[in-house]
């Protein structure tokens, strides 16, 4: 302390014992495990512990639309090995959502919308989204599927097959197009990065 500079040091020592690593997961989601962990997991078991891994996982987890809810824990430490498991609950989201919407536009005249998705196709995390716009002078159908690549974190691959007629004036068009494309989804936060 040094009362003349109206200043004092302050030494603390902190003992924090030694480092835990990443014990088995846990895991009720309804997705097949294995690929549930390629895809979402932040972390493997034997990485050092890391509470933002935990984080991240548990934002992965939630943007994934997979799960209402959904938890992602440590369990009691294991002071012998140095090891935590952690524990993944959760309650799945709806399996189907429907949409359906109205509206009505000077150039286009009435118009209406039907959509349906199935967010789990099946176990290995495909999803459906059908969509049919109606309008006066034109129907469309989009079926689109999207399926998550385990390899690259929050990513997919989308198949598109969009099938119109429209009708201007006295000529009529109709086509069919496919598209495939890859999605990679990224933003700012600690969840985006794998």
């Amino acid at each position: 302390m040094d009362p003349a500079t109206h200043s004092a040091r302050a030494y603390v020592t902190l003992e924090t014992g030694e480092r835990y690593r990443f014990g088995p997961t846990i895991d009720r989601a309804e997705l097949a495990p294995r690929r549930a962990r390629a895809r979402y997991l932040r972390y493997q078991e034997g990485d050092w512990y890391d509470a933002e891994s935990l984080l991240r996982t548990q934002f992965a987890l939630d943007d994934s639309q997979y799960f209402a809810i959904v938890e992602v824990l440590p369990e009691e430490r294991d002071r012998k090995n140095k090891v935590a498991a952690v524990r993944i609950t959760s309650e799945p989201n709806r399996r189907h959502v429907y949409r359906i919407g109205v509206g009505y536009g000077s150039d286009t005249g009435a118009r209406g919308t039907l959509g349906w998705e199935d967010r789990r196709l099946n176990t290995r995390g495909h999803r459906l989204h059908a969509e049919t716009p109606r309008l006066r002078h034109r129907q469309l159908g989009d079926p689109d599927l999207h399926r998550p690549l385990v390899r690259i974190p929050r990513s997919r691959s989308s198949y598109q097959l969009r099938v119109f007629r429209e009708q201007n004036a006295d000529i009529e068009t109709e086509g069919t197009t496919f598209k495939v494309g890859l999605t990679q989804v990224r933003g700012s936060g600690s969840a985006c990065s794998p």
